[in-house]
């Protein structure tokens, strides 16, 4: 959640200072292709979602997929058990405690 300040962002019931994370300049980051490592997004991250089918995916869901667990390994897997669902979906799936083992 935001509170409308630049740079101001709720993690953890607390707010963080973090003008690198700021709404304002992630569009410019995602159209270089980039993410410095915000909420623990990475551009490698970006790349294997990319190879597994998920292009031009939003800011905000890769930071969700992170934040509920949801990596690029745990999508392979759940497809070759034979989930080949919406990124929404692994997130729910994760959240259920369906594991790619």
């Amino acid at each position: 959640m935001r509170d409308g300040t630049p740079g101001r962002i709720f993690t953890g019931g607390h707010r963080e200072k973090n003008p690198v994370c700021s709404r304002s300049i992630w569009s410019s980051i995602a159209a270089l292709g980039l993410l410095p490592g915000c909420y623990g997004v990475s551009a490698s991250f970006i790349k294997e979602l990319k190879e597994l089918g998920y292009s031009n995916v939003a800011i905000e869901q890769l930071v969700r997929l992170k934040d509920h667990g949801v990596s690029a390994s745990y999508i392979k897997r759940m497809k070759e058990k034979g989930y080949d669902v919406s990124l929404d979906e692994y997130v729910r799936l994760r959240d259920r405690g369906e594991r790619e083992e």
